[in-house]
C-alpha cells in the first residue's frame, strides 16, 4: 500500500475504535498501519493495547496465537523505533 492508504487506514481504524474501544483487532490495525508510517512507538503503544485488551479474552479462539502475534508486532516496532537494548 502506498503511504496516502496507510493514512486513510489509519482513520478507519481510528473510527472503528471510537465505536469499539473493546476491540483488540482495532488497535492492531492501528499499529500496522503506524508501523508502515515508521511511526514505531506510537505503533509499540497500540500493540500494549491490543495485548491488554487480549489478556481479557483468554477465552477467544485462537487467543494464544493472537498473543503471541501481537507481542511479535511490538518486538518489531520496538527493535525498528530503535527500543531495544
Amino acid at each position: 500500500l502506498l503511504q496516502e492508504e496507510f493514512n486513510d487506514a489509519l482513520k478507519d481504524f481510528e473510527k472503528f475504535i471510537k465505536l469499539n474501544r473493546e476491540s483488540f483487532s482495532g488497535y492492531l490495525g492501528i499499529g500496522d498501519c503506524q508501523k508502515a508510517l515508521k511511526n514505531f512507538s506510537s505503533a509499540s503503544a497500540s500493540y500494549t493495547q491490543a495485548i491488554k485488551l487480549l489478556s481479557i479474552m483468554r477465552t477467544k479462539p485462537n487467543y494464544e496465537q493472537l498473543y503471541v502475534q501481537s507481542y511479535l508486532k511490538r518486538g518489531l516496532s520496538g527493535y525498528h523505533g530503535g527500543q531495544h537494548a
